[in-house]
């Protein structure tokens, strides 16, 4: 009987070591550029009223302005970040993400300036700085939900449901005016982005895990793009429903 000598090794497990270095270079990269595209944001959203202020500019037209511009940029970019995610390593991919973080800016920006004519300065500061430290708690308990929750991406299958249901009550609302169902909609779409950036976060995990994320791909651009999304939206929708629950 013909007997085979199986590879020292074969059946030894990957060392933790190697393992947590393979899972750290796709993390590090996309949180890398999350760490950039959210200080852009930043940037643009806090700095472009300031311009705007020192040019003597109004105020309000110009943000509403920056604002159009933003979203048509977003639309763009986000076509083409998506389109090329699994294609080789591209420079236009870092340059899209970049700019998509400025459109991004611009769409803050808006948010920031009607916080602040809502109230006083300082009270409009401290709002955001609160709308700040929420949301980066929100994304962290989506982040673990989405690391701990194997199927967690499956919500994505509920969330066009979601947002076609939040977009039929709006249109209902434009001919009722009804208020309750103004916060009912707010309060849902805040809960469709919550699950979305569950979801996002655990993609990133499979593709980490899969070995999908690297230096020869856009992936990890791709992955710091839907999070800076995910943080960015739940921001502009949260500003506002701070700013009415401070009012009241």
């Amino acid at each position: 009987m013909t007997t085979y000598n199986a590879p020292e090794g074969r059946y030894e497990k990957e060392p933790l070591g190697e393992k947590a270095k393979v899972l750290a270079i796709p993390y590090g990269l996309t949180f890398l550029y999350l760490a950039l595209g959210l200080g852009i944001v930043a940037a643009v959203g806090f700095g472009y009223p300031m311009i705007l202020e020192a040019a003597g500019a109004d105020l309000y037209t110009g943000s509403m302005i920056g604002m159009v511009i933003g979203y048509i940029g977003l639309l763009v970019f986000s076509v083409i970040i998506g389109w090329k995610a699994f294609n080789k390593r591209s420079l236009l991919v870092d340059v899209c993400f970049f700019l998509d973080a400025v459109c991004w800016g611009f769409a803050l920006s808006s948010t920031i300036v009607v916080a602040a004519g809502y109230t006083d300065p300082t009270e409009a500061s401290r709002i955001v700085g609160v709308a700040f430290g929420i949301t980066a708690g929100v994304m962290a308990l989506m982040g673990l939900f989405g690391i701990l929750f194997k199927n967690a991406w499956k919500v994505y299958y509920m969330i066009p449901f979601l947002l076609l249901g939040i977009l039929a009550l709006t249109m209902i609302n434009l001919f009722i005016f009804n208020e309750a169902i103004y916060w009912i909609t707010e309060f849902v779409f805040f809960g469709v982005i919550m699950l979305e950036t569950m979801a996002d976060i655990n993609q990133l995990k499979r593709l980490g895990q899969g070995g999908f994320i690297n230096g020869t791909n856009n992936l990890a651009i791709y992955c710091a793009y839907t999070l800076m999304s995910d943080f960015v939206m739940l921001l502009i929708r949260l500003i506002p429903i701070l700013l009415m629950s401070d009012r009241n």
